[in-house]
This record gives C-alpha cells, structure tokens and sequence, in this order.
C-alpha cells in the first residue's frame, strides 16, 4: 500500500513539473513571438535598443508563472514541490531583469546621452521618465530579496516578500506604460491578463495570511 502512495506521489508531482514547464516554455514563447513578430523576423539589424524589451517581457512573463504555478500547486497538488523549477527559474529572471536595463543604459552612454535618469529622457518622452523611475525602484525591490540568503533567519525578513510583491506591480506599471510590444494588438491583452492574474493571486496570498492571524 505504502508503494502504491510513493508512485502516485511521484506521479502527481512529475505532472505538476510538466504542467509547470509547459507555462513556462509557452509564455517564453509568447514573447519571443510578438517581439520577432515586430521585427520581421529579419535580426540582421539587432542592437541593445532591440534586444532589451525581448528581456523585459521574458523576465514578467516568468514571473507570471511563478504566482500562478503557486495557485496551481495548492489547488491541485497539495503537497507537491515548485522549489527546483522555481530556482532555475528565479535564476533566470534576476538575469534578465539586471541586463534588461543594463543594455539600455550602456548603449544610451555610448550614443552620447549620459547616465541615468537623464539620459532616460532622450529615449522616452520627458513625461514617461517617472515610469523609467517606478521601474527602477520595482527593479531594486526585486534585488533586494536577493539578500535572503544572508538575512533570511531575521524575523522581519518575513516582510521582504511584500517589497518583491510590490516591485512586480511596480514594473507592471513600468512595462505598460513604456512598453513597445504592448500598446496595441493582441499581446496587449495577454500582457493585462498576465497583470490581473498576478493581482488576483496577491489577493489570495494576502487573504490567506490575514486570515490565518
């Protein structure tokens, strides 16, 4: 009997695994598709200017599933584990939300535009630079959870998860605003899904730790 549960345990967690990957290969792809779609599939021209928002929507798109696999996960697979798929992952995102920017920046210093914040404003209409900033701060806030490692015994590491929370939909407002992949056709809704999903699963993580005292 005892062998019976093990198999299926095994069983219910390699499914949560494929489902898992298959959110994670499918938005991947979702991404690359608008961004290449964009372009004209022609790449004999890319630079950082090109590149850059391709990293931003991957490094949201993963994170999107990293809050919906949770809800996933205690719906209908109690018990199971994310955390390998969830570091591989994670490892993927702190990537590209560093060079997302970075190849910005660098190649704004290149053109002569100096360093940020102004250089910020030769690249986005002066009234868009706020949202260069709330991005930044939503960057920074998505760093700082970086630190558990060296932090995460503290009792009040337990609010670093409210900063991250708050510096995904800071960079939700960020990417919405700026984003060029995302002010018109049909990615722009799949991108407001993305957002509303995100909040929805807040909700139900927060209502759950107020609930639970």
């Amino acid at each position: 009997m005892k062998i019976i549960q093990n198999d299926s345990k095994v069983v219910h967690s390699r499914s949560l695994d494929i489902l898992v990957w298959s959110l994670y290969s499918l938005v991947s792809f979702l991404a690359v598709y608008v961004w290449g779609s964009q372009l004209g599939w022609n790449f004999s021209g890319l630079d950082a200017f090109t590149v850059f928002p391709l990293l931003g929507l991957l490094a949201f798109s993963l994170m999107w599933v990293h809050y919906v696999s949770g809800y996933v996960r205690d719906t209908w697979f109690a018990g199971q584990s994310l955390k390998k798929s969830f570091n591989i992952t994670s490892m993927i995102v702190l990537f590209l939300i560093i060079v997302h920017p970075a190849l910005l920046i660098s190649q704004l210093f290149v053109n002569g535009n100096g360093l940020p914040p102004g250089s910020y404003a030769s690249y986005v209409a002066p009234g868009n630079t706020i949202f260069v900033i709330i991005g930044t701060i939503g960057l920074v806030a998505l760093l700082a959870f970086e630190l558990k490692r060296f932090f995460g015994d503290k009792s009040w590491w337990k609010y670093a998860a409210v900063v991250t929370d708050v510096g995904v939909l800071l960079i939700a407002l960020h990417s919405v605003q700026l984003g060029q992949h995302l002010q018109s056709g049909w990615f722009q809704y799949v991108w407001y899904f993305y957002i509303i999903t995100i909040i929805a699963c807040l909700v139900r993580i927060y209502y759950k730790k107020l609930t639970r005292g």
